[in-house]
């Protein structure tokens, strides 16, 4: 399926979906509201929700390294899309994935269907919803925990009230700060501790599982990389996720260009790599 697809589906379907959700949550437990659990004890496995983004799961992945820290026999799993698996399986802060795969209508259903079933099954103490006030996350959360025991779940303060019964620990999402801090304070709202995010570990763990065969092929076509100091990659976005984030590809070009014509840059080896849609 394509983004945009998903997106008018979230929009058009997800609020009904979830509000008929919520009042059977809350039918299951008698009236009881979710605003009355409490963490009472270490959590033993965590389930985060992070569908969109590469880049988000990445600048997550201190916030959920420290939640290890802290609980020192948790365990994490990350419940995202199938074109995240290989970086989630390189980031020492996450144990284990569950994909979607949203590559056609049928098999997305096929995929949806399995992965909640699979959740239901492996019984999580805790939820932590890192999607940025997607109908589609809240949807998932509702149907897990339909039925099942209460959990402590965190999510995102939303302007929709109906959305904030879904969590019962709300995180504003402050738009002045980088989305890094964001994801710590919403960690430090489950352990009550705060931090100071640091990615050297997410560094050496991507340095330590590149891709050796690219470079040995790339040392070998070009024989000037042994005289090369060090590289400077250039990422050309063109994924649909954030369209208005495209840049045109004169701009690209002039990034390049200044590079180039930078002193400290000149036994530096440019590399542009292109994101595919």
């Amino acid at each position: 399926m394509k983004i945009d697809t998903m997106r008018k589906l979230d929009y058009n379907l997800g609020p009904a979906c979830c509000k008929f959700l919520l009042f059977f949550r809350l039918f299951s437990r008698g009236g009881i509201s979710l605003n009355r659990i409490q963490l009472r004890k270490e959590p033993k496995h965590i389930l985060v929700i992070k569908f969109f983004g590469m880049g988000s799961i990445l600048l997550a992945s201190p916030a959920l390294r420290q939640l290890k820290s802290k609980y020192k026999s948790v365990r994490i799993t990350i419940f995202t899309l199938f074109p995240n698996l290989e970086l989630c399986k390189m980031l020492d802060s996450i144990d284990s994935v569950i994909c979607l795969d949203i590559s056609s209508l049928s098999i997305f259903l096929k995929s949806f269907t399995k992965s909640i079933f699979d959740i239901r099954r492996r019984k999580f103490d805790v939820i932590i919803n890192l999607e940025f006030l997607t109908n589609f996350s809240a949807l998932v959360t509702l149907l897990v925990t339909l039925f099942a025991k209460p959990k402590i779940i965190v999510g995102f303060t939303s302007p929709f009230k109906w959305r904030n019964s879904v969590h019962n620990l709300n995180v504003c999402f402050d738009h002045s700060r980088h989305i890094t801090k964001i994801f710590a304070k919403t960690v430090s709202s489950l352990s009550q501790e705060a931090f100071q995010p640091s990615f050297e570990h997410e560094k050496a763990a991507l340095r330590k599982k590149m891709d050796s065969e690219y470079m040995k092929k790339l040392f070998r076509t070009n024989n000037e990389l042994a005289d090369c100091n060090f590289f400077i990659c250039v990422n050309i976005s063109a994924g649909e996720l954030s369209l208005q984030r495209r840049w045109p590809k004169e701009y690209f070009a002039q990034v390049v260009n200044e590079l180039i014509q930078r002193e400290e840059y000149k036994d530096a080896w440019i590399i542009t790599q292109a994101t595919p849609n």
